[in-house]
């Protein structure tokens, strides 16, 4: 409740934030004031809510928070000493860097929270702070303001469109119910340390990742109890947010198009696939429609469309214009011509048929090149490291199985799918890397193949959306799939198909069992 001279017995509405075991509300007023207690229990909320949403591959990593953000939580006037306290104590690691973009001289805001915060129970309350509170609600206001259709503008500096609004509301007609949690979860951490120790003896990954795996599996009882930990909380995380979403709170909410393809993100993209399989639309039970093997089945689509005279896209014709300017005539027929029984017409890689060899895709040819027990998961990540970074070429005397990287491209992609996959690394795309509000981001070359993959396979996506919008069909777009009503699931992959067929006869869709 706020009192002053005009406004007399002002009570805004409480707003709520995870207080944490580790260092809990009760715990910072033995060092703070109650009022600077509620903002740094805010402020903890609020970076550890962002962490878990953008973390990768499990791994939570320093988060931007705008310096509005910053100032409204911490408070005008002392979040330069609250900073201090979260640095000193370390709770939060606080760093300043990039530039904002409307003001060069001005750096931008990082932290990155003390991992216990991950790892130890919570629970939400309400905060008593009168003017935290206000500023909340008023934040909560401008967010919910943000997905009404009316505020929508064409090419939305906030990434939202109309997409992006349909999939919300979708989202408000889900729930996740899992009634065996624990079971869940223990499936996900065992496939979790399958991977991890799979990666630990794979000779192309980096020393450093080589040596982090092995540190985290030193005592591996001791990392899957933490895990285990965290999969709750992130489990809570999620029915919590869900919850929010539905009453209204937009505090959190935080789907977008991103500035990397203009990808759509909605309130599930960032979960794991684990839990995804038990999200209800309407009560229903769901079920997942994805582009199979959709990396390497966009890159082999883009090869395809670079060589048809008839093509219209513009991004794609752009592509083509700069790789001729580089002398590339080529343009990957080779790719083509090696692998046209794998992705063409109704070819292997479309089958049903669940008895086929597994040699019979791309990464089954990867696996027939040396015949050996590694498994398809690792060539699926190598065949990605080499098209989006250039970390194994950069790699001093790097050898795969008696193969430099050279002749490892030649050998998945033939001679002219290897001078493409070069050349496509050198072209100039940053017009289509969009800037985030008030930040700069620099952009590699190196990832030009993963910034044109995304952007096709969204456009792809996009089609597919607008085909479900206009036919009333409540869907969750996971960036290659989406989630419908199981029942009635194959004649919506049949539409989805033949929407497809009108753009390319090489991408298409299946039920992911």
């Amino acid at each position: 409740m706020i009192k002053n001279k005009r406004y007399k017995n002002v009570e805004y509405e409480k707003f709520k934030i995870y207080d944490f075991n580790y260092l809990s509300i009760e715990d910072l007023k033995k060092i703070q004031t109650p009022k600077l207690s509620w903002r740094l229990g805010k402020f903890i909320d609020k970076v550890y809510r962002i962490s878990l949403r953008y973390r990768r591959n499990d791994e939570y990593d320093e988060v931007y928070i705008s310096d509005k953000d910053v100032k409204g939580i911490l408070g005008e006037l002392s979040h330069i000493k609250l900073i201090e306290f979260l640095n000193d104590n370390d709770l939060i690691r606080c760093r300043r860097k990039g530039n904002n973009r409307f003001n060069y001289n001005k750096k931008l805001w990082f932290f990155r929270l003390n991992r216990e915060f991950f790892k130890c129970k919570k629970r939400l309350i309400e905060i008593e702070e009168g003017v935290l509170n206000k500023w909340i609600g008023k934040n909560n206001k401008n967010s919910r303001k943000k997905y009404e259709v009316k505020n929508i503008k064409k090419n939305d500096k906030n990434g939202i469109d109309d997409f992006v609004i349909y999939e919300l509301e979708c989202c408000k007609k889900t729930d996740v119910l899992i009634y065996d949690l624990d079971s869940v979860i223990e499936n996900r951490v065992n496939n979790k340390l399958n991977d991890l120790q799979n990666e630990s003896i794979w000779s192309w990954i980096s020393k450093r990742k080589i040596k982090k795996n092995r540190e985290l599996l030193k005592n591996i009882d001791n990392w899957k109890n933490d895990y285990r930990v965290e999969l709750k909380n992130r489990f809570q995380y999620l029915k919590d947010d869900l919850y929010n979403l539905k009453i209204g709170n937009y505090e959190n909410v935080d789907c977008k198009r991103d500035n990397y393809g203009r990808r759509l993100y909605n309130f599930y993209s960032r979960i794991i696939r684990e839990f995804r399989k038990f999200i209800k639309i309407d009560g229903e039970e769901s079920i997942e429609i994805d582009i199979k093997s959709s990396h390497i089945s966009i890159l082999y689509y883009l090869i395809v469309e670079l060589n048809n005279d008839d093509c219209d896209n513009e991004f794609i014709l752009d592509i083509k214009i700069q790789l001729e300017k580089l002398g590339n005539k080529n343009l990957g027929r080779d790719f083509l011509k090696k692998h046209k029984s794998i992705f063409e017409g109704e070819g292997i890689l479309w089958s049903n048929d669940d008895e086929i060899d597994e040699y019979n895709d791309f990464y089954g040819f990867m696996k027939s090149c040396f015949n050996d027990g590694s498994d398809r998961f690792e060539y699926k990540k190598f065949i990605n490291n080499i098209l989006n970074s250039d970390s194994l070429r950069s790699k001093k005397n790097f050898n795969y199985k008696g193969y430099n990287i050279d002749e490892l491209e030649k050998l998945f992609f033939g001679n002219g799918g290897y001078e493409l996959i070069n050349d496509l690394k050198k072209i100039d795309l940053f017009k289509y890397v969009s800037k985030d509000d008030g930040r700069i981001k620099p952009f590699n070359r190196s990832k030009n193949i993963s910034l044109i993959l995304h952007k096709l396979e969204n456009e792809l996506m996009d089609s597919c959306r607008k085909l479900m919008i206009d036919n009333n069909i409540i869907f969750i777009s996971m960036f290659d799939s989406f989630i419908v009503k199981k029942n009635g699931s194959k004649k919506v992959m049949d539409m989805l198909n033949k929407e497809l067929q009108t753009i390319t006869k090489v991408v298409k869709f299946r039920i992911d069992m």
